[in-house]
C-alpha cells in the first residue's frame, strides 16, 4: 500500500474496521503510516432527509497531532481532489479554534462533578456539590457524560 502513497500529501484512507479518514500522510515508520491532523468522515442527517459529511478530529484527545496506523490496516488510499483538502484545511482549524477547546472545557467540568460526588468531604466539595447540583439533570444515570 505504500509504494502507492505520495507522502506530504492529503489523502483518503479506509481503514480494516470501516473508519474513513482525510490526513496528511507523513512517512511510514516501522510499518504504520503516520498520519497529522487525521479526521474522520461522520455522516449526519439533515432535517431534510438529506446527508451531510463532517470531518470531525480522528483522536480528539491525543497531545499531538500525528497518529501512526498499521499500513496492513489501510484497504483504500486515494488522493484527495483540491476542494476535499480546502474542506479539510478549514475543518482541521475550526476543530483547533472551537470544538477541541469548548470539548476540554466540557470535561473539566464533568471531572468536577464526578470529584464532587466521590469525595463530598473535600475542601472544595462545597463548590462542587453547587455544580452538582446545578447540573444534576443533565448527568446521565452510569455514565460520566453530561448531556
Amino acid at each position: 500500500m505504500s509504494k502507492d502513497i505520495k507522502f506530504g500529501e492529503v489523502g483518503y484512507l479506509r481503514l480494516i474496521n470501516g473508519d474513513e479518514l482525510i490526513a496528511r500522510v507523513e512517512t511510514l515508520h516501522v510499518g504504520n503510516l503516520v498520519l497529522s491532523d487525521a479526521m474522520i468522515i461522520e455522516e449526519s442527517l439533515r432535517p431534510d432527509g438529506s446527508t451531510a459529511l463532517m470531518l470531525a478530529k480522528y483522536a480528539p484527545f491525543n497531545r499531538h497531532s500525528f497518529v501512526e496506523v498499521d499500513e496492513n490496516h489501510v484497504i483504500t488510499y486515494a488522493r484527495v481532489i483540491p476542494e476535499i483538502e480546502k474542506y479539510y484545511d478549514l475543518s482541521r482549524e475550526y476543530s483547533r479554534k472551537f470544538v477541541a477547546r469548548g470539548a476540554v472545557e466540557q470535561i473539566s467540568q464533568i471531572t468536577r462533578v464526578m470529584e464532587a460526588m466521590i469525595d463530598p468531604g473535600s475542601a472544595e466539595s462545597g463548590d462542587r456539590l453547587a455544580l452538582v447540583a446545578s447540573d444534576s439533570s443533565r448527568i446521565l444515570p452510569s455514565s460520566n457524560t453530561v448531556h
